[in-house]
């Protein structure tokens, strides 16, 4: 094992959370599709102003980073690649906290039973017990047949 690696679990945990991941699923598809597409446009017309020496001086700041070139290619590539990192930064943390999120109330009604329903399957169990020893024969008095 490497030094600072935890070890393997034990078995892996069934998380009520997946529901919300599921029914987030078809909008972080749409946004990823729409950012990435928009981030590789942005990297394309970089690359093609780099091929074509467009130069020009030129200063980013945005998402906390400032990117500043004397050629213009540069900047927006850059920028291009800075959109791609934010957005699959912003979907994984969505995604950590749709999984931090308890289940649903119709799962947990589902996979969890009542107390009520409990304590009346227990009342059961002990009148079908008491049943049983009431009609099986007891030790002290074995039956006894009588023959005629």
């Amino acid at each position: 094992m490497a030094v600072g690696a935890r070890p393997p679990q034990q078995g892996f945990k069934t998380l009520h959370a997946n529901v919300h991941i599921a029914e987030a699923r078809e909008i972080h598809r749409n946004v990823v599709r729409g950012n990435y597409t928009i981030s590789g446009i942005a990297v394309l017309i970089g690359m093609a102003a780099v091929v074509l020496d467009r130069g020009a001086d030129s200063t980013f700041d945005a998402f906390g980073v400032s990117l500043q070139s004397a050629h213009i290619g540069v900047a927006v590539t850059g920028l291009g690649l800075v959109m791609a990192f934010w957005t699959m930064n912003s979907l994984l943390r969505n995604i950590r906290d749709l999984g931090a999120l308890p289940g649903t109330e119709s799962e947990s009604r589902k996979s969890r039973m009542s107390r009520a329903q409990a304590a009346s399957i227990e009342n059961e169990i002990r009148a079908l017990r008491q049943l049983i020893q009431d009609r099986l024969p007891s030790k002290a008095n074995p039956p006894t047949s009588e023959k005629p």
